[in-house]
């Protein structure tokens, strides 16, 4: 029976000497090491091209190895190659031994730049979470209007925002109402009016109008709200994510904007209420509720 090497067999043997484990030996580890340490600092770039000549290198090597010639030499030997039935025998077994470790390589250096990708793909989240930014205008609490900027470099695609207030008093503290921010648009909140299918990145803003409807015939007093801004980047469109912003406001000190810990447990407008009031409050009941 004649045995002959695919054509394609036949040129990857030339290239032996390139792939000689005296160069393998050192460049296939320093490859590896070369791709996680650039993608743990974030130069994904690099880190792609070392996973890549990783697993170029490793295949390389492995199908021009000493050991898998030494399987391939096999097949022309006169007793197997003049014995069909032990032939196919042994060809399995030198495709099975040929394939299976060039597919695990594969698999190896795959899972290695998908591992780079999801460094990646973290790494884009974080700079938009981290780019987006609160601003307050006007000191008058329920009229005042909340501008998000994104100050990243990723553009967002559709978002909105509501506001949740964890405790709003007016009326000269008589009228309070209390919710727990629960994160998922439960319970008391307010929808924010605003364009919501994208926002650039750069410094593009978009303002939003959220505690408008609010009326207290005599005024308000204390607002302790956090807004939910959520939020898609249009280069991961399958991911929600979202931002909170607490904010307090009280006539003490004129109206001024104080941004705070979204987990501090803190009732901050509680000092405006009336003794009857907060007698009422700390029992979980809405008091006077006008809207």
């Amino acid at each position: 029976m004649e045995v002959t090497l695919p054509r394609w067999r036949s040129q990857l043997l030339r290239l032996r000497p390139v792939f000689h484990w005296n160069y393998s030996g050192v460049f296939i580890p320093m490859f590896f090491g070369t791709g996680v340490a650039m993608a743990l600092a974030n130069k994904f770039a690099m880190a792609y091209a070392s996973f890549l000549l990783f697993g170029f290198c490793g295949l390389g090597y492995w199908l021009t190895s000493p050991w898998l010639e030494g399987k391939r030499k096999l097949l022309f030997g006169r007793k197997v190659s003049r014995n069909a039935e032990r032939y196919a025998i042994e060809t399995r077994k030198y495709y099975a031994w040929e394939w299976g470790v060039s597919f695990g390589i594969i698999v190896i250096a795959s899972g290695f730049m998908s591992w780079t990708q999801q460094l990646h793909a973290q790494q884009v989240q974080d700079e938009a979470f981290a780019g987006l930014m609160l601003t307050v205008n006007g000191n008058n609490p329920l009229k005042s209007s909340f501008t998000i900027t994104n100050a990243s470099a990723h553009d967002l695609g559709t978002h909105s925002m509501v506001a949740t207030p964890n405790m709003l008093v007016g009326n000269r503290g008589t009228a309070a109402t209390a919710a727990q921010n629960a994160g998922d648009r439960l319970g008391l909140h307010f929808d924010c009016g605003g364009f919501r299918e994208s926002l650039s990145g750069g410094g593009n803003a978009q303002t939003y109008d959220c505690l408008h409807n609010i009326i207290m015939d005599l005024g308000i007093d204390c607002v302790d709200v956090t807004l939910n801004f959520t939020y898609r980047l249009k280069e991961q469109r399958d991911i929600e994510r979202r931002k909170d912003f607490r904010l307090v406001s009280g006539s003490k000190d004129n109206f001024l904007w104080h941004l705070q810990p979204v987990e501090n447990p803190e009732n901050y407008c509680s000092l405006y209420l009336t003794p009857e009031a907060l007698e009422q409050m700390k029992h979980g009941n809405v008091v006077n509720q006008p809207w």
